[in-house]
């Protein structure tokens, strides 16, 4: 059998649209569902039930709904099948609401006993409230499906953003695996050596997102260790957000810079190699050195990733002396400025400490600028008062407004 790479287990560690900035273009990919209702409508697709997208309010326009529109006043359901019995004691509704579909008029939830359907047992209000979750505990029970039974009130019907399951609280997190895999092909003069991460517990709708995280000059070399030391793989066991995303973590070889080429190689590896990827939802980010791939992969693959967030990086890497030949090897600028110009339309978010003396912040300035004048109105960049370079990435990564952002982007 043909691998597509070489993993060594360390341990157990339709229709959406970004939030704030919109997005671009991509050909729809069609994914089996666990999601079956009473009623279906094409313009809203089952899978936008669980598809892991935060609502910004019940009348949320940016991101798949469904609905049992042209029903009214009738009785609907909506059922998530697990693949396996699992154990679950609350649940959490966040209902669409407008004009003609508003929030129904009762509601309960029913579990699989068996043949039978039964309400659960100990519930507490089913709420119908508008712009937030609606959260419902229950004594603890194991099933292989959950269903929403729903009275539509007269002349309405109704829809749900997004449905949350969750398992009694004092049941263990989901642990995160963490595997250290190669490259199967050498792209041009790298075979990158990766971390890969990988939530534990039960996959959304449409497969998990994942991130590419480029790390910083500092972490090349062949100890994979390092690449542990700043970032989306140092903080995984910190930030909740985090665990819901494979992550893949390459090392950049000593002497050398990111090349592009063998980037996009190994992503496209991860996502045929595991099957279970929303490639709707790919993301990249990389600090300092990582800042400048993440924009020269973005340069030239505009429309690959549903949004970008470089940190305190650049274009040119040869713009700044510390990176001119005699000072280091291996760097090639692989950067297009014009191609920069295509990317006018990818979700992009930069930082950047106003006091960096390693890569000063005029270097993201005039990409933003690039962007910008090209008529991109989904690019921004927060400038960190009086932060240095360091400062910056730390800032950034541990600010839970930037996962919550990020992980809402897809593309349609």
């Amino acid at each position: 059998m043909k691998q597509l790479s070489i993993c060594l287990l360390l341990g157990s560690l339709l229709l959406g649209v970004g939030v704030s900035f919109g997005l671009s273009a991509a050909k729809p990919v069609e994914k089996k569902t666990p999601i079956t209702a009473s009623h279906t409508n094409r313009s809203y697709p089952l899978g936008a039930v669980c598809d892991g997208l935060e609502p910004g309010s019940s009348l949320d326009q940016g991101m798949s709904r469904f609905s049992w529109w042209n029903h009214l006043g009738t009785k609907e359901w909506v059922q998530h099948t697990f693949d396996k019995p699992r154990r679950v004691s609350s649940t959490s509704v966040y209902w669409y609401a407008n004009r003609g579909i508003q929030t129904p008029k009762s509601w309960r939830l029913l579990y699989l006993a068996g043949k039978e359907w039964k309400e659960v047992p100990g519930a507490s209000v089913y709420g119908t409230e508008i712009d937030r979750y609606n959260k419902v505990t229950f004594t603890p029970l194991e099933t292989r499906a959950l269903r929403i039974e729903a009275q539509l009130k007269p002349k309405l019907s109704a829809g749900i953003l997004e449905w949350k399951i969750e398992s009694p609280a004092d049941e263990p997190m989901a642990p995160v695996d963490e595997s250290v895999c190669e490259m199967g092909k050498k792209v041009g003069d790298h075979k990158l050596n990766y971390i890969l991460h990988t939530p534990g517990g039960p996959k959304p709708c449409d497969g998990w997102p994942l991130m590419l995280f480029l790390h910083g000059y500092g972490e090349c070399g062949d100890d994979i260790k390092k690449v542990k030391k700043h970032g989306p793989p140092k903080l995984i066991e910190k930030i909740a957000a985090l665990r819901g995303c494979v992550i893949v973590s390459p090392q950049c070889p000593k002497n050398s810079w990111w090349r592009t080429e063998a980037l996009k190689a190994l992503v496209d590896e991860v996502i045929a190699d595991r099957g279970d990827i929303d490639t709707k939802r790919l993301y990249v980010t990389g600090l300092s050195m990582g800042g400048y791939g993440t924009w020269s992969f973005i340069s030239r693959y505009p429309d690959y990733f549903a949004a970008a967030v470089p940190i305190c990086g650049g274009g040119d890497p040869f713009a700044l002396p510390s990176n001119r030949p005699g000072k280091k090897k291996g760097i090639k600028n692989e950067f297009d400025p014009e191609g920069l110009k295509r990317a006018k339309d990818l979700l992009t978010w930069a930082f950047h400490g106003t006091k960096d003396r390693s890569v000063p912040i005029k270097e993201t300035e005039m990409l933003v600028k690039i962007l910008k004048d090209a008529g991109s109105k989904k690019v921004k960049l927060t400038p960190y008062k009086d932060a240095g370079h360091v400062a910056a990435w730390q800032k950034a990564y541990n600010d839970p407004e930037l996962w919550k952002w990020l992980f809402a982007q897809k593309r349609p």
